[in-house]
């Protein structure tokens, strides 16, 4: 056994051996008089000095050349083990006398010590056989196979270290692999990203926490915070292993302090952190495929290798040396490099790389400077090679691991390097070792074996029987005690039954075991009230929405899911949600929270009337595809617009991503606070669009945001220290609402916390904070204060509500509070409560405070804000809602007045809200809506109104639904104060909408990029294009940019969660005599998941304008195509162009649209397919392989032409009954295989061409 006190002190780097009054020094060993080796791991928890693990920090500065021999030559197997190694100290110091034994170890040690008589590693490798030693699978064995997601070999004991992706963590004692503990290393069953081995046990790094467990499986701590979200990587920062660093996606480094376990620092990198690793120095493998190094003590990047174009898979460090392996984007998905990438970290250079197929995991060996293991996930195969002899084949080994459930997900080399591990897909556990006898360790410590006592298994269990003394079966097989309780004997049960009213069980008739109580009376019971309060929506309350609150919303202010059926959207009736003569827009992308933005800057006229008129010719323009949505918002009245174009460019642009406000399908939820995240998207898209229209000729638009939005403010610092100060002015768009950080800071009492006040200290800021000083050179505290000089027409104010304590400043109050309660009076008479207590009997209230006469609302209507040039002065005032019960006289003629003595008057006009609604879909954060106040034009004089933009539904709301705040269910988020100027004309004139696409737009824009020979079209000129009531057939072709999402509902029936999402990939247009004059294919803007060839026609290159052979435009070209033939009132023929227009994003008017599905169809019956119809009345076989678009738009035209035919002669409503009497001898297709086509369409003729009784006339 090893004893306590060897006089280690790994944490300070000074180890010393004290043995029988000799005192020998090493950074290996000491040598004692007694004839033995003292090879004594150290007590503390740091890094063991025996294994390859750090040597370098245990040597003193003065040993630096034996320093670089250890990196050179490391320990060689037992049967080539150098004269150095422990082993053979230990063997020499027992063959010698106790009198000469010093004396030969430390002439051994200078012999040794600065020399290269290591044998070389090609001698080696000549007897290495590696094999297969064992498979051991996860116990117990499950069905559901369980990826092995981490392997780690315990530098401390002969463990292999397993974590599971269901979040178990086990440790396998080698050599037979027998499981020595087994435990949940995370509360949500999430995989084990990645595990660090201490003395004391081991760190469990999951997604969003990191777990310490003793060896036994006792948990330490835990170290959990809400920034922890993603995590990846965890490893030591310091030699002495007492802090511990973890990476995640968002580019976040926390440093942990080992013993207290909690997070003492945050470092901020440039993008995601995927590999941590430890050398001289500290190197971090990030998501843009970088490799930076840190500086321990100031966390600064002091390097960074331009490593991979993609993400990094895995890297490892020794010595010098590093390898990495990554991937990098091509066509729009990433692909693994196949190469190693190899760096000198001395002198910081890129050596060449080694060549190998799809490398997901590379490891150096322990024993050798330069060899590397590399695994494959496509081939299963270890690749051992040395790094800086590559060309040399007799060095290299092929290893096959045989999987049988996929790919290997993980990969660990003992520090001994007899021991490789591997594990796979299937939850199996591959040991290869190259001898017979092996260990984990040069030297470990004797892991402590528990003996599991033997009980007398008791004749019978009583209630007080100890459950750790039975065994689940009495006289079987099974041997695990009761307190070992199977997983399969646990399943989920439904709620307790509900306790029935004494008085109901009198009236209880039974039939064989079914009681039955008619339910009718006094005592009649409720649907709704059989549902338990801890259930909502069908699901219990977890702890992730405990935050939301138990008070829904009003139902026009709740979030309305779009609900897809067997046609998608056509069947869902949308006009329901929307009375008004406004365009609402879909919320089924992962980035449709910016509605609310868009609709605010839609009915602001300068900005929308600048919109319409901007066009320019960059691909990705938020201005031009902004202004195509305001088209189709204006022209489709009533009805519901997406904005699937615009995002689609949005997420182009790399600032967005940048300041992330681009969410994704897989990520929908955003990490930081909804509010904050339409705030940065509102500024965001306030500059973007500046910058854009400001490019443009109009001089009126070129300044037309700075003009509404901008205003001026001087910014003044003053150096405590020196009393030096400077003036700079500032331009500022948004201004974040700065609430009070203690009750009396902007005053006591009820006006210190009003609006006006906050927004009067938000204007003109003045704090301390240190800046640098030019006259002292150096950060000293300066004094920094914040003057309004200019007023802008446009006041953005973002709530900045993210706090529980902020969201209290805008609750309402209401003048008939009951004490102890919050309680108001409706317009209807009926007695309203909020809080807990407004559940009653299970049921959710609905708060109704619509036309409340009492209620005094925080958010003022109107303010009126003056600025004193001369004082540098500046003035807020505020007026109240509800004038009835002011407690302030006010003057009716101030609400009017747009400039007197007080200043100048402002009115709110937009209110943007974060809705906090339980539902299924989103859970956590909520949605976002916006009120607008809108002049009403149909009424003579106009009228200004209050209207609710809830996505797709549009609601009339009132004054006080806008002031009307509610912690419970409602905070705000942005505030549009407008000035109220009678003559808008004289301030900022609204320039005449004139449409930007013309004639010669489309010209511009019919490109031609493949070769004349290759053209399957004729292109239009000016003489050519078609005019208005031209009839041209179109047809479109789509790729898969996403799946679909669908469930199975309660009754069986497959349910559209999410529809699939499609790009436009080509569009065919041909005239009335099936010429074709556009036939051009769409370049893809973002990935394409599934090109749909079977359907499309689209193969894989097609879209791609650097090798495809075909006419490739970019999707704004094709779109100002199409709109030019829309805006001419050119007629459009096809069949189905309800769902092409959609996926193409533009409005056609339905006088513009002639859909063959809907003139050939029943009413109440199926729609009928275009290659059944063309085959059944135009005797031609179309789509038979494969869809050509222009071979549909001209069976379309044909099937007009058919229809106009039938329709002179008065026999289409009898030739279309005859088809579905076709249709259903035939199963409505084509017949294919080996049957008799002429007699088919013989038979289909007789049933076509019998005569047709005409109608008799009434006489």
């Amino acid at each position: 056994m090893y004893g306590p006190n060897n006089g280690y002190n790994l944490r300070n780097n000074n180890i010393s051996f004290n043995n029988n009054n000799n005192n020998v020094k090493s950074p290996i060993t000491s040598i004692t008089s007694n004839n033995q080796t003292n090879t004594t791991p150290p007590q503390s928890h740091g890094m063991p000095i025996y294994g390859n693990y750090h040597q370098e920090h245990l040597v003193s500065p003065n040993q630096h050349q034996y320093q670089q021999n250890i990196y050179q030559h490391q320990p060689t197997p037992t049967s080539m083990q150098s004269p150095f190694s422990t082993t053979n100290v230990a063997n020499i110091s027992n063959n010698n006398n106790n009198n000469n034994n010093s004396n030969s170890t430390q002439q051994m040690y200078n012999e040794y010590a600065y020399q290269d008589d290591y044998p070389p590693e090609d001698d080696y490798y000549d007897d290495i056989t590696w094999a297969e030693m064992r498979i051991e699978p996860e116990y117990p064995i499950s069905n559901i196979n369980n990826i092995v997601t981490t392997l780690r070999f315990d530098p401390w004991e002969e463990l292999l270290w397993v974590g599971y992706q269901n979040g178990k963590v086990s440790s396998l004692l080698n050599p037979n692999l027998e499981r020595y503990s087994s435990f949940y290393a995370s509360q949500d069953k999430t995989e084990i990203r990645d595990i660090l081995v201490d003395s004391e046990g081991a760190l469990c790094l999951t997604k969003s926490s990191l777990n310490f467990y003793t060896r036994g499986g006792a948990p330490n701590y835990q170290v959990r915070n809400e920034r922890m979200k993603d995590l990846n990587a965890v490893q030591y920062s310091k030699f002495d292993n007492s802090e511990i660093i973890v990476g995640n996606d968002h580019g976040i480094i926390f440093i942990i302090d080992f013993y207290t376990g909690k997070v003492i620092r945050e470092i901020h990198m440039p993008s995601g952190i995927k590999t941590i690793n430890r050398g001289r120095q500290i190197w971090c493998g990030q998501t843009n495929g970088d490799l930076s190094m840190l500086d321990q003590r100031t966390w600064r990047i002091e390097h960074t290798f331009s490593a991979h174009k993609g993400d990094v898979k895995s890297v490892d460090i020794k010595g010098d040396l590093m390898v990495s392996c990554g991937c990098s984007p091509r066509l729009g998905q990433l692909f693994l490099d196949p190469i190693i990438k190899v760096f000198d970290t001395n002198a910081l250079r890129a050596l060449p790389p080694i060549q190998y197929k799809r490398p997901t995991m590379v490891k150096f060996h322990p024993k050798y400077y330069s060899s590397i293991a590399i695994s494959s996930d496509s081939t299963n195969q270890i690749f051992i090679c040395d790094v800086n002899n590559q060309n040399d084949t007799s060095n290299s080994q092929y290893l096959q691991v045989d999987s049988l459930f996929g790919y290997l997900y993980s990969m660990d080399i003992s520090s001994s390097g007899d021991i490789m591990a591997f594990g796979d897909g299937g939850g199996l556990v591959h040991q290869w070792t190259e001898t017979e006898e092996f260990s984990v360790n040069v030297n470990s410590f004797q892991t402590d074996l528990v003996q599991f006592p033997q009980f007398n298994r008791p004749n019978r269990m009583t209630e007080n029987s100890p459950l750790s003394e039975i065994p689940f079966q009495q006289d079987g097989p099974d041997q695990y005690l009761l307190s070992y309780w199977k997983p399969t004997l646990s399943y989920q049960v439904g709620l307790p039954q509900r306790p029935l009213n004494s008085t109901l069980l009198a009236n209880l008739k039974q039939h064989d075991f079914v009681g039955y109580i008619p339910n009718t009376g006094a005592n009649k019971i409720s649907r709704k009230q059989m549902r338990g309060k801890s259930y909502e929506e069908g699901k219990i309350k977890s702890l992730s929405n405990l935050s939301m609150s138990h008070i829904r919303p009003p139902k026009i202010f709740r979030w309305t899911e779009l609900k897809f059926k067997k046609f998608g959207l056509e069947e869902f009736e949308v006009m329901e949600f929307n009375k008004t003569h406004f365009s609402g827009l879909e919320n089924i992308l992962p980035n449709s929270y910016s509605n609310c933005v868009i609709q605010a800057l839609y009915f602001i006229p300068n900005i929308r009337a600048v919109l319409l008129n901007h066009l320019c010719t960059k691909s990705y323009c938020l201005s031009c595809e902004l202004g195509f949505l305001f088209t189709m918002m204006d022209n489709s009245v009533g009805k519901t617009v997406e904005s699937s174009n615009f995002l689609r460019v949005l997420k182009q642009i790399p600032q967005a991503s940048a300041l992330g406000i681009i969410l994704s399908s897989e990520t929908p939820e955003s990490p930081i606070p909804l509010p904050q995240l339409v705030s940065n998207l509102n500024r965001f898209l306030v500059e973007q669009l500046h910058k854009e229209i400001s490019t443009t000729s109009n001089i009126n638009s070129e300044t037309i945001f700075e003009s509404l939005f901008s205003s001026i403010s001087l910014s003044s610092n003053k150096c405590i220290n020196c009393g030096n100060q400077y003036e700079k002015q500032l331009k500022q768009n948004q201004y974040e609402l700065s609430y009070p950080t203690t009750p009396n800071e902007y005053g006591q009492g009820p006006d210190g916390t009003s609006f006006s006040n906050i927004l009067k200290n938000t204007l003109s800021k003045q704090f301390k904070s240190p800046a640098w000083c030019e006259k002292c050179q150096g950060f000293f505290s300066t004094v920094q204060k914040k003057t309004l000089k200019s007023l802008p027409p446009l006041l953005c104010i973002n709530a900045n509500c993210i706090k529980k304590e902020q969201e209290e400043y805008w609750k309402f109050e209401s003048t008939n509070i009951i004490p102890g309660t919050k309680t108001f009076i409706s317009s209807t008479g009926q007695q309203q409560q909020h809080g807990p207590q407004s559940q009653l009997n299970g049921q959710q209230q609905q708060v109704g405070f619509n036309n409340n006469k009492d209620e005094i609302t925080w958010l003022p209507l109107k303010i009126r804000i003056k600025l004193d040039s001369n004082n540098n002065q500046l003035s807020v005032t505020e007026y109240p809602n509800n004038l009835e019960k002011s407690k302030v006289p006010v003057n009716p003629q101030d609400l009017v007045e747009e400039v007197n003595e007080n200043g100048q008057l402002y009115e709110l006009t937009t209110c943007i809200s974060h809705i906090k609604d339980q539902f299924k879909r989103i859970p956590k954060q909520g949605h976002l809506v916006s009120q607008i106040k809108i002049k009403d034009t149909s009424v003579n004089p106009p009228k200004d109104r209050w209207y609710l933009f809830n996505d797709f539904r549009i609601n009339e709301c009132s004054a006080n639904d806008v002031t009307h705040f509610d912690s419970n269910w409602r905070t705000g988020a942005i505030l549009y104060y407008s000035k109220v100027n009678s003559n808008a004309t004289s301030d900022l004139p609204i320039p005449p909408i004139v449409n930007p696409i013309s004639k010669d737009t489309y010209l511009q824009n019919n490109l031609i990029t493949c070769k004349p020979n290759a053209l399957t079209f004729t292109p239009a000129n000016t003489n050519t294009l078609p005019k208005k009531d031209d009839l041209v057939a179109i047809d479109t072709e789509f790729v898969s940019i996403g799946p679909e999402e669908t469930e199975v509902s309660l009754d069986g029936k497959r349910v559209i969660i999410q529809p699939g999402n499609f790009s436009l990939a080509r569009v065919s247009i041909v005239r009335s005599n099936g010429e074709a004059f556009i036939d051009d294919y769409i370049q893809s803007i973002e990935p394409v998941t599934d090109y749909l060839t079977r359907f499309s026609g689209i193969n894989v290159g097609d879209l791609d304008p650097k090798v495809s052979t075909k006419n490739v435009i970019s999707l704004k070209n094709i779109y100002l195509k199409l709109r030019y033939l829309v805006d001419q009132k050119v007629k459009f023929v096809g069949h189905g162009l309800q769902k092409d227009f959609r996926i193409i994003n533009i409005y056609v008017p339905p006088e513009q649209i002639i859909d063959t599905v809907e003139l050939y169809q029943l009413k109440n019956q199926r729609k009928l397919s275009l290659r059944f119809l063309a085959f059944v009345l135009l005797k031609i076989d179309i789509q038979s392989e494969t869809h050509c678009s222009v071979e549909d738009a001209r069976t379309a035209m044909e099937l007009y032409k058919y229809y106009l035919s039938l329709q002179e002669k008065n026999e289409f409503d009898e030739t279309l009954k005859r088809i579905y009497e076709i249709g259903r001898q035939y199963n409505f297709k084509v017949p294919e295989g080996n049957v008799n086509l002429k007699d088919i369409e013989k038979h289909i003729n007789n049933i076509l061409n019998a005569p047709i009784s005409q109608p008799q006339k009434d006489k």
